[in-house]
């Protein structure tokens, strides 16, 4: 009867140890699973998405990147998505010395229109509350096959030190095809040793070049500073909006910036996005 009593007892005992063993071990696969749901940014190690908000909503969505195993000079896909579904994307590239101190980075992504007034109500939210409807997607960009012939296109960056307004060379162009109304915004972001201005600006005819003298129909001045304690390889973000009601239906408009330094030095601009009557890119 004791013998009985004893093997009762022990496989009682080793019942119970059974079941502690897969509870933790189904603990520890929830767990997993639940860690791997929680995030959904891809960077591949190339980049920390250190944050993502829309502080000021007129300047859209900042995605906050900083450098990890990037290589320097590499154009890089920065895909945004909303709610899983693909909403927009723009390049980013870093420097060496950018790598080396792994400065932080931001990109400024549109909202379209009335987006901005929606989401101002949101706007004192953290980062990981809009982490939770925008999510981010980091890669490589591959190089597209260079045509036979090719149009010159504007550099990426654009710089002056002049003290009056000059061309960026955009080149952006747009034909109004069913109403002369049309909604513009430019964004992006400029380095300045001092502070300066930038202005969008709309015309016929051949679109304006790089470093040309001002010309146009400009829309929308913004003052780029204050600059005061603030060293130029700090990026500064601007975003002009303006209506056009008075195109012509038909014909082919060019969009460019006019830019200034204002107080010596120079004043780069990059990033450049734009949305002009739903046609939306990068500069």
């Amino acid at each position: 009867m004791t013998n009985k009593l004893l093997w009762v007892l022990l496989s009682m005992i080793l019942v119970i140890i059974g079941s502690l063993i897969t509870s933790c071990a189904g603990l520890s696969t929830s767990d997993t699973s639940t860690n791997s749901q929680k995030t959904s940014i891809s960077t591949r190690g190339i980049a920390e998405v250190t944050g993502i908000d829309a502080k000021v909503p007129m300047f859209g969505l900042l995605v906050w990147l900083k450098p990890q195993n990037a290589k320097a000079n590499t154009t890089y896909l920065v895909q945004l998505y909303e709610k899983g579904q693909f909403r927009e994307q723009q390049t980013i590239t870093w420097t060496q010395p950018q790598i080396n101190v792994k400065q932080e980075t931001s990109l400024a992504f549109h909202f379209k229109q009335g987006e901005d007034s929606v989401y101002m109500d949101a706007s004192w939210k953290d980062s990981n509350w809009w982490k939770s409807i925008f999510s981010v997607n980091l890669e490589q960009s591959t190089p597209t096959p260079t045509p036979l012939s090719t149009p010159e296109q504007p550099s990426t960056s654009y710089s002056t030190y002049s003290d009056s307004f000059v061309m960026t060379g955009l080149a952006i162009t747009f034909t109004p095809s069913s109403t002369g109304s049309v909604h513009l915004t430019i964004w992006g972001t400029a380095h300045m040793d001092v502070s300066g201005q930038v202005q969008a600006c709309y015309g016929t005819g051949i679109a304006p070049s790089s470093g040309a003298d001002a010309q146009g129909i400009f829309q929308g001045t913004k003052i780029l500073g204050l600059m005061q304690g603030q060293v130029n390889s700090q990026a500064r973000i601007f975003s002009i909006l303006s209506d056009l009601p008075n195109l012509t239906v038909g014909t082919t408009y060019w969009f460019d910036l006019q830019f200034k330094a204002v107080g010596g030095g120079t004043v780069t601009l990059s990033n450049i996005g734009y949305n002009i009557g739903g046609l939306s890119g990068n500069k």
